[in-house]
């Protein structure tokens, strides 16, 4: 059995991961015997989740007192690096919600001290284990150029968590990085790569659609040009209601899915294709137990991937390249 602490047992942790733990596919492979947090509000909902836990306000603290194999960061964007720079110095294994860092030169340290000292690091890129984006990536396997893929996303306002204290850390962007592009779009971003190989040139633009006292974007319309096609990621935070869809093609053939049901068309023929509703709780905490399961295999076998850690760093590559892109209101070639 691996034992393993979270950092930060904020809304993210307790809706989640923890959930993904607690089910019976994860946890008979890896446990969680402690937490980390300055909040009391979260550590005492940390407590009533997983009992007879031990509870801290330090990492420092935590790594002296409890023996571990690894660790889940899930703390905002702008403390990732210390965090990661705390598990290594303790050489425990290491997953971490997106993005990697908050900024370039700090994913670019990271990634060396990583990969130089082969720890087992996971990026949360959860989406990557979705039936619906794996039906998107299987569709580019035959198909080498020529793609249009299009995602659309959109909420009515930036998720508040549940940090009394700090309620809107998302638009903040000393604390984030930036608004619903970095909060959001780092998904699509690495979906994107996955799907169509990596970005050679990018732009974007980026808007404040809304009253609101956000400090970042509220809306983003990104395109890229990757090695097997286009990509269009449109993001807002401005919408009137919740809404997700996709579509594929390749000029023979598309995939669509309308935030419920998919399809395929070809030669004027279509096909429905069975895909869990992605509103359903228990289906999104399925892709964190996929990804657990995949960690705790990647410990017990001391399997290195340097692919987790590149996919980090580019997913922040790309991120900061859209940044540049929309404020100097030009193409980026990467």
């Amino acid at each position: 059995m691996l034992k393993g602490a979270i950092i930060g047992l904020g809304k993210i942790a307790q809706t989640a991961h923890i959930p993904a733990y607690l089910n019976k596919r994860v946890s008979g492979k890896l446990k969680i015997v402690a937490g980390v947090d300055i909040s009391k509000e979260n550590s005492v909902a940390f407590l009533k989740l997983i009992p007879d836990v031990e509870v801290f306000t330090s990492v420092d603290e935590m790594f002296r007192k409890t023996k571990l194999d690894f660790v889940d960061i899930c703390v905002p964007p702008h403390l990732h690096a210390e965090y990661i720079k705390s598990a290594l110095k303790n050489n425990v294994s290491i997953i971490c919600e997106k993005p990697f860092t908050k900024g370039i030169s700090e994913a670019k340290l990271l990634k060396k001290k990583i990969t130089d000292s082969k720890t087992i690091f996971f990026p949360c890129h959860q989406y990557k284990y979705s039936p619906i984006w794996s039906n998107f990536n299987k569709f580019t396997t035959k198909t080498k150029s020529g793609i249009f893929l299009q995602f659309n996303i959109f909420r009515t306002t930036a998720d508040n968590g549940f940090d009394d204290k700090n309620p809107a850390w998302r638009t903040d962007k000393k604390l984030s990085g930036g608004g619903i592009l970095s909060d959001t779009g780092t998904h699509y971003l690495y979906l994107t790569s996955w799907i169509l190989g990596k970005p050679k040139e990018l732009s974007v633009m980026n808007f404040k659609l809304k009253e609101n006292p956000y400090s970042v974007e509220d809306t983003s319309l990104a395109i890229l040009k990757c090695e097997k096609g286009i990509a269009e990621i449109n993001l807002t935070w401005a919408a009137d209601k919740r809404a997700n869809s996709a579509f594929i093609t390749d000029g023979k053939r598309c995939l669509t899915y309308d935030g419920k049901k998919m399809f395929s068309f070809e030669k004027d023929k279509a096909k429905e294709i069975s895909v869990p509703d992605a509103s359903d709780k228990k289906t999104y905490i399925a892709f964190y137990e996929d990804l657990f399961l995949d960690f705790a295999k990647a410990i017990n076998t001391i399997k290195f991937n340097k692919s987790h850690v590149e996919e980090a760093y580019d997913s922040v590559r790309i991120l900061e390249n859209c940044y540049k892109s929309a404020e100097l209101k030009k193409t980026i070639r990467l």
